[in-house]
């Protein structure tokens, strides 16, 4: 990388938009170059004004590391006397991330190594403890586990499940995903979500660098390190996080972050997926499919209040279970009456048939066993050749 950095190198960072190869690139100049180091970290107080609760991009993160190369592990070292540190796998907003051996149990995790700055103040580590007693309340398949937090000496680390795949924003800086694709993973996404929007969990800052993907077709959604409890709403407090670039309208106002501003992110990532931009406020959504039209123009209502409530109303909807046209917070007991009216004049159809001998069961028929509808194959394609085999993972929502 020659010279320092420029204004538009600064927004790419800042917004996540950097390479990985041109992160290292970068590393490598800040740690040379102290005036860079200044004008980034001035250039990140003003484009994430909450930089104390870790709201950075991930870039920022490394730069922060880079400042404080003494404090990050080498390859091979062993923490606890349990976690064998191996190859780097990426910066999360929080710190590095490594793939580790498990000596105790005998597998390999995702460890990650906090950084300097929140490792050294107790009343973020503090907050950090809430947050990983929220990740782990999440279970599925779609959604990283969360194991535990541990400190070695100066350092502390979280150890999580490893998701063997990347990033779906490694793999958008190649090249587009394939339409086949798109609704899967946003199926994936939801239904990972709302196994957390179930337990009063909200993510706030997901975006494609949080979601990885298998070979498998698995869509893991991950680094649940910003998020908030729902039912507890002084964590929800003190300002946005997550990354600008998929903040809801709410969030950017300063707002506390609902399950609905998860919903808009999901909108925001599905934009981009369809279209291959960034979504603007007002922009048009030419290069969305007509069918996938009425989802992302919900999830992307400036009105929370007009969007799925949470991940799963949202699934209901990609799936096409919801009426587009429908208001989602529409009162349901309208419904329900209707429901029962068709329900007794069914009823009385046919005890008045029977009545006059119009309905009759053929001699031998094995009606009281009745055969069954064959339940329908709720599987949805993948990411390899076989399109089929994300099913294995079960979409539970």
């Amino acid at each position: 990388m020659g010279g320092c950095l420029d204004e538009n190198q600064l927004a790419e960072l800042v917004e996540g938009r950097l390479a990985s190869g041109g992160q290292r690139a970068l590393m490598a100049h800040l740690d040379g170059c102290r005036s860079c180091r200044q004008v980034l970290a001035a250039f990140a107080r003003s484009a994430a004004p909450t930089e104390q609760e870790g709201s950075q991009d991930s870039a920022i993160a490394a730069t922060l590391m880079a400042q404080k190369r003494t404090a990050l592990p080498e390859i091979g070292r062993t923490l606890s006397g349990r976690f064998q540190l191996g190859r780097i796998l990426g910066y999360g907003a929080m710190g590095v991330v490594y793939e580790a051996q498990d000596g105790l149990l005998g597998l390999k995790v995702a460890l990650k190594v906090l950084r300097p700055d929140i490792a050294e103040k107790a009343e973020l580590l503090k907050h950090l403890r809430r947050e990983i007693l929220l990740g782990r309340r999440i279970s599925h398949p779609n959604a990283c586990r969360i194991y535990d937090l541990g400190a070695d000496d100066e350092l502390h680390f979280i150890t999580q499940e490893l998701v063997a795949g990347e990033s779906l924003q490694a793999i958008l800086e190649r090249a587009p995903v394939a339409p086949a694709w798109i609704v899967p993973i946003l199926k994936q996404v939801c239904a990972g979500l709302a196994a957390a929007h179930q337990e009063g969990i909200v993510h706030r800052d997901l975006k494609p660098a949080n979601i990885m993907l298998e070979d498998t077709g698995r869509a893991v959604v991950m680094d649940f390190g910003l998020a908030a409890d729902e039912t507890r709403r002084e964590l929800s407090q003190g300002g946005p996080v997550g990354t600008p670039a998929f903040w809801a309208p709410e969030q950017a106002r300063g707002e506390p972050a609902t399950p609905a501003s998860d919903v808009w992110a999901v909108g925001a990532i599905a934009y981009l997926l369809f279209t291959g931009r960034r979504y603007a406020p007002a922009a048009s959504l030419d290069g969305v499919p007509p069918e996938a039209r009425t989802f992302v123009r919900r999830c992307l209502e400036p009105n929370p209040e007009m969007r799925p409530r949470t991940a799963k109303e949202a699934y209901r909807v990609l799936s096409g279970t919801s009426p587009s046209l429908a208001p989602l917070h529409a009162p349901r007991r309208v419904w329900l009456w209707a429901l029962l009216a068709l329900v007794a004049i069914a009823a009385f159809l046919v005890v008045f048939l029977l009545g006059r001998g119009g309905l009759s069961a053929p001699v031998g028929s094995s009606s009281s066993s009745g055969e069954r509808l064959p339940t329908p194959d709720r599987r949805g394609p993948g990411l390899g050749a076989r399109p089929e085999s994300a099913s294995a993972h079960g979409e539970r929502c």
